[in-house]
């Protein structure tokens, strides 16, 4: 419980869940000036909260696009127009129906192996997700080996670290390949 006086003079009786509060200024990575206003019980512990909060801004990984906006917005329109037409048919029907459906929503610096990996099972299985078959290990290959370009192509131009598409720990469950022998 504290006593205070209010905007216009009045002495007031609150139970306040601080005793300090202050409000910082800070510069967002952006250039931009922004202001948080901390509430602690001294102003010690105030400081040390606004310093948790900047290095919570600075170590902030900065949000990557989503899979398909990268595809819709780098990969196809730069990368895709030298290809063959066949190819060009060949690899949209594979981000069409495979990698847009399981990962084109999740940010690019989120997809992890794991995530890879679900994508190469939910293609070995992907009868039971509408499509006419299950897919083989030769198509469930070159899908993973476009998603690893496109994947490679965000790492030149800086926008992820790595790709998650890591054939070593990657297992492929697709039918066997029979009508190409």
């Amino acid at each position: 419980i504290r006593q205070y006086t209010d905007a216009s003079g009045n002495e007031e009786v609150a139970e306040m869940p601080s005793l300090y509060n202050e409000t910082y200024h800070y510069f967002n990575l952006d250039g931009s000036q922004d202001s948080i206003r901390i509430y602690a019980n001294t102003k010690e512990e105030a400081d040390m909260k606004f310093q948790k909060f900047l290095v919570e801004i600075l170590t902030a990984k900065p949000e990557t696009p989503t899979l398909a906006e990268f595809i819709d917005t780098k990969y196809r329109p730069v990368f895709m127009r030298k290809l063959s037409p066949a190819s060009v048919t060949n690899y949209n029907t594979y981000i069409t129906k495979y990698i847009i459906p399981v990962l084109g929503d999740k940010h690019m610096g989120d997809i992890t192996v794991e995530d890879v990996q679900y994508l190469y099972d939910w293609m070995a299985h992907s009868k039971e997700h509408g499509c006419r078959q299950n897919l083989v290990c030769d198509t469930i290959d070159r899908v993973g080996g476009l998603l690893n370009r496109i994947f490679n192509i965000a790492k030149d131009l800086k926008i992820v670290e790595d790709s998650p598409v890591k054939k070593t720990l990657l297992t492929n469950d697709g039918d066997p390949s029979d009508h190409h022998e």
